[in-house]
């Protein structure tokens, strides 16, 4: 597995978030204005984007680690 630090990797990270939030819990609002600011984290196995986070700072300045997300076939691996 591979973490990737490249700076393309939110259509990844988005296509693992509406997978695991708005097919599988349901949420209709996952994408935010954070998501334009966020520093996006994913986690390759090979070229397969399996889980995600972002990180931004909240108006006090302090960094907000959240949106974490593993692929359902992936989790407990």
């Amino acid at each position: 597995m591979e973490l990737a630090f490249r700076t393309d990797v939110f259509p990844d990270a988005a296509e693992i978030r509406r997978k695991v939030f708005m097919e599988e819990q349901g949420y209709k609002n996952e994408f935010d204005d954070h998501d334009a600011e966020a520093v996006h984290l994913c986690i390759y196995d090979g070229e397969e984007g399996i889980a995600t986070a972002r990180s931004y700072r909240n108006p006090e300045g302090v960094w907000v680690l959240g949106r974490v997300a593993v692929l359902r076939e992936r989790r407990g691996q």
